[in-house]
């Protein structure tokens, strides 16, 4: 088989695993698209509790200091279209926030919601993809992917590693060619975190898969991956889920979901209100030549990064224009289910009126980089809806289902 069928054989394959594991999600609730939630903090001997909770902060990457230092990977991230993304590392992150947001969290296969302080916080794989301004043109989705399949052995494992042999099947992330060992430390700190000082060898199958269409400028749909992996390490923190498995004690993404509270208006109502006390900030670490020495990618680190104060860092912010909850682009269920949550809470929901009002948002085909702005009156999160549930509410729900 050639080079190119035996990479079309791997982008079939990962269409197939995906396909695939939709359809044994919509089996597994008898066609139900929205299984129970997973709710609240484990609980159990082995439960963590929230103060035991450490949260990981993304690195914040100097691309053109590590260019400097001869380890250049600027052009995949303009080819990634991931610029903006890499951009929004600076900044603050809110530890308290992030430990308030996990222990209320409940989460199914179309959004993460939880409450802070009152407040409630819905996170979608377009609402990260929004903040990002990000476009999701020809990008691939996968995960779960098969190791024992040829395509993986015969065309990624050859990719990626100097020292691949065709029966060779077990590789660690240290056998990597350079440029991709740096690829790897920034999908372990900035796209599926994990603590560093566990297994920090050991590569995982999906993971070569998007080493591999990093290097062959195959585009990947980020914030699918975000998304995806924030639901995977909130179902394993609790023990009703993956029960074999050990329970986590960290928390990802804690400057994607401090961005989250900023562009939401969380932190600006808190400010407003004199909760300071839980608006303690602190920022990442940095990757530069620094770390490409460490890495043993570099004898010498040629050209210095320039430190930032911590307070120069925390200050950096890039707005985003009324960073909206929902769209009309959003999945029509997945907002009547949202809807239909807050019905059952007590509240006092006008469903025509919020479908009236809802921004039209970005194409699937063509998220823009910057948000169109829209009066303050169509800000559906502006005010917290009344309490008071309804029958015709009700109602109104069924006519939008059918």
């Amino acid at each position: 088989m050639s080079q190119d069928h035996q990479e079309q054989a791997v982008l079939e394959h990962l269409e197939e695993v995906l396909a695939q594991e939709r359809a044994k999600k919509a089996a597994s609730t008898g066609g139900s698209r929205f299984p129970t939630m997973v709710v609240g903090l484990a609980t159990g001997k082995s439960a963590p509790r929230v103060e035991e909770l450490t949260v990981l902060r993304e690195l914040r990457v100097d691309f053109e200091n590590m260019a400097a230092n001869g380890i250049d990977i600027r052009t995949e991230i303009m080819t990634q279209g991931w610029k903006s993304y890499f951009d929004r590392l600076s900044g603050q992150v809110y530890d308290k926030l992030v430990k308030e947001l996990w222990k209320h969290a409940d989460c199914d296969d179309y959004q993460v919601v939880s409450h802070i302080l009152g407040r409630r916080i819905v996170i979608t794989e377009r609402s990260i993809a929004q903040l990002l301004g990000m476009d999701q043109v020809k990008a691939k989705r996968f995960q779960s992917v098969d190791n024992k399949m040829s395509g993986i052995r015969k065309t990624v494992n050859k990719e990626l590693f100097g020292n691949w042999q065709l029966k060779k099947t077990e590789y660690k992330a240290s056998d990597l060619y350079a440029n991709l060992r740096v690829w790897f430390k920034i999908i372990l700190t900035c796209i599926n975190p994990r603590p560093l000082t566990s297994s920090s060898d050991y590569i995982c199958t999906t993971q070569k898969v998007m080493l591999y269409f990093i290097k062959k400028k195959l585009s990947l749909w980020l914030s699918f991956f975000f998304f995806t992996y924030l639901k995977y390490c909130l179902r394993k923190s609790r023990t009703t889920s993956f029960e074999k498995k050990a329970v986590i004690y960290y928390i990802p993404f804690g400057k994607l979901l401090s961005d989250i509270f900023v562009e939401s208006g969380l932190v600006k109502d808190l400010t407003d209100a004199g909760c300071t006390e839980d608006l303690t900030t602190t920022s990442g670490d940095a990757l530069n030549g620094k770390n490409l020495k460490k890495l043993k990618m570099v004898k010498t680190v040629k050209v210095s990064h320039s430190d930032e104060s911590l307070e120069d860092i925390i200050q950096q912010r890039i707005p985003v224009d009324d960073y909206p909850l929902w769209t009309m682009q959003d999945d029509r269920t997945a907002i009547l289910h949202y809807l239909n949550m807050m019905i059952e809470e007590g509240y006092e929901v006008d469903v025509e009126e919020f479908f009236r009002t809802l921004p039209e948002g970005p194409r699937d085909e063509d998220l823009p980089s910057r948000k169109q702005k829209r009066d303050d009156s169509e800000t559906e999160s502006d005010e917290k809806p009344k309490k008071k549930k309804t029958k015709a509410t009700t109602k109104a729900i069924a006519t939008h289902l059918v």
